[in-house]
């Protein structure tokens, strides 16, 4: 009886930290997105930080192909960037929409126009476009952009091609 009451004392006293937050997520890859007084972050299963909270959104943690680790689109004033576990920001929250990378990409939005940029933040075709279709997001190697009102198809090099 004395070991199942200590067990139950030290598991309850070890999740004592949870009730510090407003909202506590699910761990997954083991972190947890938490909330406190509108900032969030993220906790390592002890209760830990170990992405400050700062951010006013944090999503799930998913894989880029071609990249090693897990990202997760954060959004901090407004604007969308992507951190990585340790909360390094590859992408600092500048954008007003960041798409998912497809083939090495990922659409973004600022003041009204599109371009995109690589994982390192590096804008690869200029944020030129007034609308992108998020459907055909360089599937077969082009995507497709509208630019003074005519849709075009581009490459990633942002050469306009033909369909």
């Amino acid at each position: 009886m004395k070991l199942h009451l200590t067990a139950r004392i030290k598991k309850t006293a070890a999740e004592d930290w949870r009730k510090k937050y407003d909202e506590v997520e699910d761990f997954r890859n083991g972190l947890a997105a938490v909330k406190l007084d509108d900032k969030m972050g993220y906790v390592d299963e002890t209760g830990n930080e170990v992405i400050p909270l700062k951010y006013d959104y944090v999503g799930d943690f998913y894989e880029i192909i071609g990249a090693d680790g897990g990202f997760a689109k954060v959004k901090l004033d407004g604007k969308v960037g992507l951190i990585d576990y340790d909360g390094t920001e590859w992408i600092k929250p500048e954008y007003d929409y960041l798409g998912d990378f497809h083939g090495g990409l990922a659409a973004v939005k600022l003041n009204g126009k599109w371009g995109f940029i690589n994982l390192r933040d590096k804008v690869v075709i200029p944020l030129k476009y007034d609308e992108y279709d998020d459907v055909e997001n360089f599937s077969e190697g082009f995507a497709r952009v509208r630019l003074n009102g005519k849709w075009i198809s581009i490459d990633q090099q942002g050469n306009e091609v033909d369909e």
